[in-house]
Order: C-alpha cells, then sequence, then structure tokens
C-alpha cells in the first residue's frame, strides 16, 4: 500500500512540475510576442555621408555610428578591404543598401 501511495505522491509531484514548466513557458512565450518589433524602421532612417575611396568596413563604422545601429557581418565574406566612392545626402539607408552595396554583392 505504501510503494502506491509514494507513487502516487511522485506522479502528482512530477505533474505539478511539468504544469508549471509549461505555464511557465506560456507566460515567456506571450511576453516575446507582444513586443512591438521595429527593426524595419532602421531602413527608414535617413542620413548624409560623402567618401572618397573609403574601406567599405570604415564606411559601416561611420553608418554604424550615424544611424546607431550596429550590422554583423564577416569582413572576408564581403571583402571590406575595397575602396568604394560615393556621395549621398538625406538618403534612407535601405535605398543606400540598393543603390551602393547590392552591386558590390553586399545584401
Amino acid at each position: 500500500m505504501k510503494k502506491k501511495q509514494l507513487l502516487v505522491a511522485s506522479l502528482r509531484f512530477a505533474m505539478r512540475i511539468t504544469f508549471v514548466q509549461i505555464a511557465l513557458t506560456i507566460a515567456f512565450a506571450t511576453s516575446v510576442l507582444a513586443n512591438k518589433i521595429e527593426a524595419q524602421a532602421v531602413l527608414e532612417k535617413k542620413f548624409s555621408l560623402s567618401v572618397q575611396k573609403a574601406e567599405i568596413n570604415k564606411v559601416i563604422e561611420i553608418l554604424q555610428k550615424q544611424i546607431k545601429t550596429n550590422f554583423s557581418y564577416s569582413s572576408n565574406k564581403i571583402k571590406a578591404d575595397r575602396l568604394i566612392t560615393f556621395s549621398v545626402t538625406n538618403k534612407k539607408l535601405i535605398d543606400f543598401l540598393e543603390e551602393v552595396f547590392k552591386p558590390l554583392g553586399i545584401g
């Protein structure tokens, strides 16, 4: 009889732990989904910049400072030591990426 009671008690304990884990998972998942995501807003930021024969990695550093964001990239993959020349005034980041970086195979 004691073995049966011990088994029932063990099962109830396991069920309580499982219930708590499921409840916490749901709570955290809904809080993550409830946050407003504004990743696309970065692409709408405008900036002005003029460079002559500057390395791509230097241009990216300047952009990060101007638009207050960070880019993740591999210097080797994008060949960041290449030199580029351009001038933009009050240009959206999305347009800049399409016009300047995309022809270079970046993006």
